[in-house]
C-alpha cells in the first residue's frame, strides 16, 4: 500500500531487479512475484499508480482526500449508497478536470484542499436538490403513478446529495401534493423524523394491491432474451422477487430461474 508513495526511481529499479532474480526459496514467492508483474506492471503500468514524479505533498494529500471519503461513505455504506457516493465523487473530479482545460481553476498548494472539495461538492449538492425540486413529477397517490419506482428515484438523489434522514422531510413536502401531501401532514407527527418509517408506511399506503399478484405472474413468464446476458436476466429476476413477495423462499426463486 505504501510503494504508489515510493520515488518512482526506486519503485522501478526494484521492480527490475525482481524481474531479473525471481525468488526461489518458495513456490508462494515465486507465484506472487509472477502476480505483482503481471498486474501491477505489465497490465497498469507503474506510471498509472506511482505518485513519486507529482509535486505536491502526496501523504498529507492523500490522507486528506482518503478522510474525506471515509466521512461520506461511512463506516459500512450499503451498496447502492456506495454506488451513489462514487458518482459524485466522479461529477467532483469531472468538474475540476474541466476547470483546469479550460483555465479556470486556482491551483493552490494542496490541490486535494479539503475546503476546495467541499465548496466544490455542495455545489453539486445544490444542482442535485434544485433538479430534485423542479424535475420531479409531484406524487398525487393517483393510480397511475409507481410509488416504488418515484421513492427510489428521489431516495437517489437525497443519497447521492448527500442529504440526513432528518433534512429529506423538509423537502420531501416539496415533492407532494393533493392526497399523497394529505396523508403527509395527516401522518407526519408519528413518523418521528424517521425516514424509513416514511418509506415503509408511503409505500403501504399508495402501493397498488395488484402489484404483488402482476410479479408473481411476470417471474412464471419472464424469459431470457437473445441480446440479454445471465447477470441482466438474474437482476430482474430478483427484483420481480422482491415485488411478487419479500419472503419468497430460496428454493421457489431457484425453481424459477430454472424453469
Amino acid at each position: 500500500m505504501a510503494l504508489p508513495l515510493v520515488k518512482d526511481t526506486v519503485v522501478r529499479a526494484a521492480t527490475d531487479y525482481l524481474i531479473d532474480n525471481p525468488p526461489v526459496s518458495h513456490h508462494l514467492l515465486n507465484e506472487f512475484s509472477d502476480y505483482f508483474r503481471k498486474q501491477w506492471i505489465d497490465r497498469v503500468p507503474v506510471k498509472y499508480w506511482n505518485l513519486g514524479p507529482i509535486h505536491l505533498r502526496c501523504n498529507n494529500s492523500m490522507e486528506g482526500y482518503n478522510n474525506r471519503l471515509q466521512h461520506r461513505f461511512g463506516a459500512h455504506p450499503k451498496l447502492w449508497s456506495f454506488i451513489h457516493f462514487l458518482k459524485g465523487e466522479e461529477a467532483i473530479i469531472m468538474m475540476r478536470t474541466a476547470q483546469i482545460q479550460s483555465g479556470n481553476y486556482r491551483q493552490k498548494a494542496m490541490p486535494f484542499s479539503f475546503v476546495r472539495c467541499c465548496c466544490t461538492y455542495n455545489d453539486i449538492r445544490k444542482t442535485i436538490i434544485e433538479d430534485l425540486q423542479r424535475n420531479t413529477p409531484k406524487f398525487t397517490g393517483a393510480n397511475r403513478q409507481d410509488v416504488i419506482k418515484w421513492l427510489k428515484n428521489i431516495n437517489n438523489k437525497f443519497q447521492t446529495a448527500g442529504v440526513p434522514d432528518a433534512k429529506r422531510f423538509d423537502f420531501i413536502s416539496q415533492l407532494l401534493d393533493k392526497g399523497a401531501l394529505d396523508w403527509f401532514y395527516d401522518n407526519k407527527s408519528k413518523l418521528n423524523h424517521s425516514w424509513s418509517e416514511f418509506i415503509e408506511r408511503f409505500k403501504s399506503t399508495f402501493d397498488s394491491p395488484n402489484r404483488a399478484r402482476l410479479a408473481m405472474h411476470k417471474t412464471h413468464s419472464y424469459t431470457q432474451s437473445p441480446q440479454q446476458d445471465i447477470r441482466g436476466f438474474c437482476s430482474e429476476m430478483r427484483k420481480l422477487f422482491l415485488e411478487a413477495d419479500l419472503d419468497m423462499s430460496s428454493t421457489m426463486k431457484l425453481e424459477l430461474l430454472l424453469r
